[in-house]
């Protein structure tokens, strides 16, 4: 039997090479990582996206494997016109040896030749006298695929730069575009302590038990730890002779700054690098209130830009508040894709509202990250709600790393109703029309699923259990809100 396809117009063929990596590789033990203060880039009118390459954005383990890929989404890359004076200058928060600079390349696999193969690394301490660190230093082709793991590492040798340039650019082709994905820079070992947990410019850390650590100094007997919301206020947490220390509760959606000292035994102490991190806070806001197009911006300012699948559909005016999208429970659905900042692993909160026009089916989905760490969904063929959270296990009757969650009162009635779910490490609750409706105590981490997109209207792990009727204002929270704040939720306005 023979079988022919006709196309009406012409196509092109992606053809991508095959990199085999060894199953038993292990990461290298990373130095400090020193985060950019700022970046830009001359004769950059038609650039986009240029803070992306420093700010770690499509940046994740995802696979849990120690190694950070990078992933194929434009948004998270720099492109712009090349031209012969063109250079690239980033801005570190302080004078640095520099070990490493690491080097994630162009990772669109349409245009992989337009990532950068030689660039000249120039460094300054004062932004005015410049030195050549390394000349023509070859940068490898980017693998144009999700699981991009293996960037260039250019080393630097401990060279001392407050500013760093790569000028004479060169790509891979013979476009006029040239760019990058991500740039991270390495301090060199010295005789401070240097701090690795978090890494310095870090968002979305844990409001609870997240941990300090740091190099060892040579002459240390102890460590100086301090910590505040501003460089110039931090205080005296502890001194310890370990290379770690976990910290108490946190404020959400707050940056904090963090310096060790190295005390001898004798001689003087050296102070550390003052590094930066902050806690997660609001991760995800889709209002739907767009009419035109199938992208969903993301409200809480962190670009997690949904998608419209399907029939999934518009309702200008008939949300909650201002508009919602429309399910028609057979095909339509949101996907709200994966990123870093919404693998909550240790808390979380999801609420949403949520106006059922049939329960026709069993299961129906609400919002979930996959069936295997957590899910808002119809309980079986009845007419209230569950919330399903897979990692945890209850304190008491708890056979299973699971927690099952079924409220009280009905939502299939057609009216508007707002949903909410979270756990803080300790307990899990359920929330309808911001009244707790069921809660257990409960302890472990939520089973991380990196790769797992988020999705509202169905369920990815097992189709066809489709809502059917209107949602409006999704919001996910990388901690538990606590349940005044749902009841705020609850009783608010649209902003």
């Amino acid at each position: 039997m023979t079988a022919t396809l006709e196309f009406d117009t012409p196509f092109v063929v992606l053809k991508q090479p095959v990199l085999l990596k060894a199953r038993d590789r292990k990461p290298a033990t990373a130095n400090p990582k020193v985060r950019v203060s700022s970046v830009r880039a001359n004769a950059d009118e038609h650039g986009v996206n240029l803070a992306a390459i420093t700010d770690g954005s499509g940046l994740a383990d995802m696979d849990n494997d120690g190694f950070f890929e990078h992933d194929c989404e434009k948004r998270n890359m720099w492109m712009t016109q090349h031209a012969p004076d063109l250079f690239v200058e980033f801005e570190l928060p302080e004078t640095v040896s520099l070990a490493s600079v690491e080097i994630w390349n162009l990772n669109d696999p349409w245009q992989m030749t337009n990532g950068v193969r030689r660039a000249d690394v120039k460094v300054s301490t004062d932004g005015s006298t410049w030195q050549t660190a390394l000349a023509g230093a070859e940068f490898a082709q980017a693998e144009g695929n999700p699981d991009y793991d293996q960037p260039t590492v250019l080393q630097l040798n401990g060279v001392k730069a407050r500013k760093v340039r790569f000028e004479n650019l060169a790509s891979f082709g013979t476009s006029s575009t040239v760019g990058l994905s991500e740039v991270v820079f390495r301090e060199a070992v010295s005789v401070r302590a240097g701090p690795i947990k978090p890494e310095d410019g870090s968002t979305g850390v844990s409001t609870r038990r997240s941990v300090l650590e740091w190099t060892a100094a040579p002459d240390a007997s102890t460590y100086s730890v301090y910590l505040g919301i501003s460089a110039d206020g931090l205080r005296r947490i502890i001194t310890t002779d370990q290379c770690r220390f976990e910290l108490s509760e946190l404020k959400p959606d707050t940056t904090y700054y963090w310096r060790v000292d190295a005390v001898p035994a004798r001689g003087r102490v050296v102070s550390g690098r003052v590094a930066v991190f902050r806690t997660t806070g609001l991760v995800a806001w889709w209002k739907f209130d767009e009419t035109t197009g199938t992208e969903v911006p993301d409200a809480s300012g962190c670009r997690h830009t949904a998608q419209l699948r399907g029939p999934a559909m518009w309702a200008p005016g008939k949300g909650r508040f201002g508009g919602a999208v429309e399910l028609d429970g057979s095909r339509g659905y949101v996907d709200c894709k994966s990123s870093p900042a919404m693998d909550c692993r240790s808390e979380i909160t999801v609420a949403a509202w949520i106006k059922v026009r049939e329960f026709d089916k069993p299961n129906q989905a609400i919002i979930n990250r996959s069936d295997n760490a957590w899910r808002i969904e119809r309980h079986g063929e009845n007419d209230v709600i569950r919330f399903v959270l897979s990692g945890p296990k209850q304190e008491t009757g708890g056979k299973t790393n699971q927690v099952v969650l079924v409220s009280k009162r009905p939502v299939g009635d057609g009216q508007w109703h707002h949903i909410a779910a979270a756990y803080d490490g300790r307990r899990a609750a359920l929330y309808v029309d911001g009244v707790e409706e069921n809660s257990v105590s409960a302890a472990g981490g939520i089973l991380s699923t990196p790769a797992a997109n988020i999705v509202i209207g169905e369920s990815m792990s097992e189709r066809q259990h489709h809502f059917n009727g209107w949602i409006d204002d999704v919001r996910i929270y990388g901690y538990a809100i606590g349940s005044e704040a749902i009841q705020g939720l609850y009783r608010a306005g649209p902003d």
